[in-house]
């Protein structure tokens, strides 16, 4: 387990043996309901970031045993991690998430239905910003391509700093909340 000041990660590695061991009782996925029920870690259970009280979220898991979040890749486990540390609770953060997970071939419970992960929302969504762009551009005014510019500077800062505002706008959208087992299911 790596710990920095601020925040403390394990390896998808290190927390399967500690499942395999029994050891790891309080595994949170933090992603969408459609992605959670596309695939999600055994034991795993599912708390999205866009609803997660820490405090109340701690209070009912396994008291004196850590707590560890993951989500796909690590970017919201991240960020529930600022959560539980608001609410003076200590987690771990899964490094890699859910894909390093089922990478590692670790235990994973998969669902029937297909759906579009935020990950894939978010790249269609921004193919349609710049479709958008370039038609008004083309058809309307050519300073219209400064959507274009816009959506680019999205892409790369989500590149860069591993935060996709539009991902995060989409995480609220009511397909990607409520039960799980809901969601955007395409076939």
């Amino acid at each position: 387990m790596t710990t920095t000041a601020s925040a403390k990660r394990i390896s998808v590695g290190e927390l399967g043996d500690l499942c395999r061991k029994g050891k790891a009782a309080n595994l949170i996925d933090v992603r969408t309901a459609p992605e959670y029920s596309l695939a999600h870690a055994e034991g795993a259970r599912y708390f999205p970031l866009t609803e997660l009280d820490a405090k109340k979220t701690a209070a009912g898991l396994q008291a004196g045993e850590a707590i560890y979040v993951l989500c796909k890749s690590g970017g919201r486990a991240r960020m529930a991690q600022g959560k539980f540390a608001e609410a003076g609770v200590e987690c771990v953060v899964v490094e890699g998430g859910t894909d390093a997970w089922i990478a590692a071939g670790l235990p994973t419970v998969r669902g029937q239905a297909k759906v579009w992960t935020l990950q894939r929302q978010a790249m269609f969504g921004a193919g349609v910003v710049n479709l958008i762009g370039v038609v008004l551009a083309l058809m309307v005014h050519p300073y219209f391509i400064g959507i274009n510019a816009f959506a680019a500077c999205g892409l790369m800062l989500a590149g860069a700093f591993d935060f996709c505002m539009l991902g995060i706008v989409l995480s609220y959208m009511p397909w990607n909340r409520g039960n799980v087992g809901a969601g955007c299911a395409m076939k």
